[in-house]
């Protein structure tokens, strides 16, 4: 059996485990989870079985607890299904908001990330898989002295997602993306560059700059890159502004990275 699991020191609930188990990768899908995109998880029915736990029940409570130990909000679970790896389909594929399209990258990446995990399994059609979607509930202030923030049920919003269009569209872009590095990962050499002239990073190489505008103000943002001969792209810098992240704002920017990208 794995470690007892760390609880939220601010809920009191289990840690829900998303990632690579405290590390980078945790961080980033925490991230996910707290701007909206993120809404549903995959894990190996194999990881259950070793470690002797039941399955989630709808109604289940986790918290949201990054690499540092810091807790940033709850979430809870709304349905669980066993399914066969080969019979994950692509709206939930595309519901775990990691940019991947259909079940087929999907089942490519995750894969991928459990062989490296689990050198000892083989993977095949027949893989059970749980597959998990949740709903964000409850965000914490990020200095621990704000009150805690009760996540408000989707509204419907007035956003126009277009092409990025003007030098103040640019500008936005490097702001919010500049922002969002800095709060959740650290800035590197080539961060910089491509918020120095997202146009020369993404555009020119025949990728596109989406921003999403409420009220004549860009509010989010998120560019794509074509890979390789330019038959595939890569989802890559996305933010929104932090009074509409948990409000659908990411995911109606990926879905519109995803329908650019077709």
């Amino acid at each position: 059996m794995s470690a007892p699991l760390r609880r939220g020191e601010r809920s009191g609930h289990e840690d829900f485990e998303l990632g690579d188990g405290g590390g980078p990768l945790t961080d980033k899908l925490i991230a996910l989870v707290l701007d909206g995109v993120k809404t549903a998880t995959t894990s190996l029915m194999a990881e259950w079985e070793w470690d002797d736990r039941a399955l989630p029940e709808p109604g289940s409570r986790w918290a949201l607890i990054d690499g540092a130990g810091r807790e940033h909000g709850v979430v809870e679970t709304r349905a669980i299904r066993v399914l066969r790896v080969a019979d994950v389909d692509d709206d939930f594929a595309r519901d775990e908001g990691e940019g991947d399209g259909d079940a087929a990258q999907w089942r490519v990446g995750h894969e991928a990330f459990w062989a490296r995990a689990y050198p000892q399994l083989e993977f095949s059609d027949e893989t059970l898989v749980v597959c998990e979607r949740f709903e964000l509930v409850e965000r914490f202030g990020r200095t621990g002295l704000d009150a805690d923030l009760p996540i408000e049920s989707n509204r419907a919003m007035d956003l126009t997602i277009r092409p990025l269009s003007s030098d103040a569209d640019a500008a936005a872009f490097s702001s919010l993306n500049g922002q969002w590095i800095v709060e959740h990962f650290v800035m590197e050499e080539q961060d910089r560059r491509q918020l120095a002239n997202p146009v020369a990073a993404y555009i020119e190489p025949g990728g596109q700059i989406l921003v999403a505008e409420l009220d004549g103000r860009v509010v989010g943002c998120v560019a794509i890159v074509p890979e390789g001969d330019g038959a595939a792209y890569e989802l890559s810098k996305m933010a929104v502004v932090p009074e509409l992240r948990g409000r659908g704002t990411g995911r109606q920017l990926l879905q519109a990275a995803i329908e650019c990208a077709r």
